[in-house]
């Protein structure tokens, strides 16, 4: 993957990382962000990303996964509210995606 250009990064976002990426993907851990240090992490997104931030978690009505959910509405609110603005949301089976650009 890397030889592509993906990066697998492994750190504690609420206290920031170094580095500067075109596009910052989170997949099934946005619901979880929001017992930790949410507004630290959205402001170190705006920091790390030249471009986009994509955002992939588990649809309401899901039957498995974690015992809570987000809804793709707060998540949108939640990224506006961080100099994010939406470009993109898709529904899938038991998923939804959701893209921002950086304002």
């Amino acid at each position: 993957m890397q030889k592509a250009g993906v990066k697998t990064i492994r750190a504690d976002l609420c206290r920031g990382q170094d580095g500067i990426y075109d596009l910052l993907f989170m997949a099934n851990v946005y619901h979880g962000i929001r017992r930790a240090c949410k507004d630290a992490i959205l402001n170190n997104f705006k920091m790390m990303t030249r471009k986009y931030v994509a955002i992939m978690d588990f649809k309401e009505d899901t039957f498995f996964g974690p015992p809570f959910k987000i809804k793709k509405e707060e998540v949108i609110s939640d990224m506006e509210k961080h100099g994010f603005t939406l470009v993109r949301s898709k529904d899938l089976r038991f998923h939804y995606i959701t893209l921002f650009k950086k304002q």
